[in-house]
């Protein structure tokens, strides 16, 4: 493989995983597969959030096994907010893909963002095919709606599956949004739009998942969502009258 730009690898594919042990091995050995038929330098960071199921056991073991791997660990688990936050402080590449680790991604999204991403600094994966019960349905009518009024963040579809960001860009910022949910993705994608960074869209189909149930789109935690952006928006209000 290439040497990347300073050092450190130019793709990070990042995975937040809790109790996905029935999924991860082949997640990450087909995604690694995938990079692996290219040129690219790559590394994969499997981010455990204090799973109970034997999923921190297998991710040590893909690290000690495979040179691309690399497994962090969080002592309990946070939330998906805290996943994806350390997802990105523990990356080491110049672009950063971060995809769930329960199968429902094609083995070659990575890849396949990484190579249309252009001129952007952020490419947002809009869901294809997925078919969701009416209460998940308005779930994430209220949570565009949330995202549009407190913060501008309008995007067309329904977003929030996988995302590639530049590495420095998404490193340097000042989120303060809490553990659970995805008010993160939220507040990163109005941080960077405010720092002229340039974003576009790519569809991405989810997939059935390989095993066990999502974890996501549960009430307390999509409650928690929406008071996490609105909190954040007063804050950067308040950053921006200081």
């Amino acid at each position: 493989m290439t040497a990347a730009v300073a050092g450190g690898p130019a793709l990070t594919v990042a995975m937040p995983a809790f109790d996905e042990a029935g999924n991860l091995e082949r997640v990450v050995r087909d995604v690694l597969a995938s990079l692996r038929s290219t040129d690219l330098s790559t590394e994969i960071l499997i981010v455990d959030d204090g799973s109970t199921d034997g999923t921190a056991v297998i991710a040590d073991q893909l690290a000690a096994e495979l040179a691309e791997v690399r497994a962090v660990h969080h002592g309990r688990n946070r939330g998906l907010g805290a996943g994806w936050r350390t997802c990105i402080a523990e990356s080491r590449g110049d672009w950063v893909f971060i995809q769930p680790a329960d199968g429902q991604m094609e083995s070659s999204t990575a890849r396949r963002f990484y190579d249309v991403r252009g001129a952007s600094d952020i490419v947002v994966g809009i869901r294809t095919r997925w078919q969701r019960p009416l209460h998940r349905r308005l779930l994430t009518t209220g949570f565009h709606l949330v995202t549009r009024l407190a913060l501008g963040v309008s995007l067309p579809g329904d977003y929030g599956v996988c995302f590639l960001f530049r590495g420095d860009l998404v490193r340097a910022l000042p989120v303060v949004s809490g553990d659970l949910g995805v008010a993160v993705i939220v507040e990163w994608l109005f941080l960077a739009r405010q720092r002229g960074a340039r974003i576009s869209l790519e569809q991405a189909e989810v997939l059935p998942r390989l095993s066990g149930t999502s974890k996501s789109g549960r009430l307390g935690d999509s409650l928690a969502t929406l008071m996490h952006i609105l909190r954040a928006a007063v804050a950067h209000r308040l950053l921006r009258r200081g």
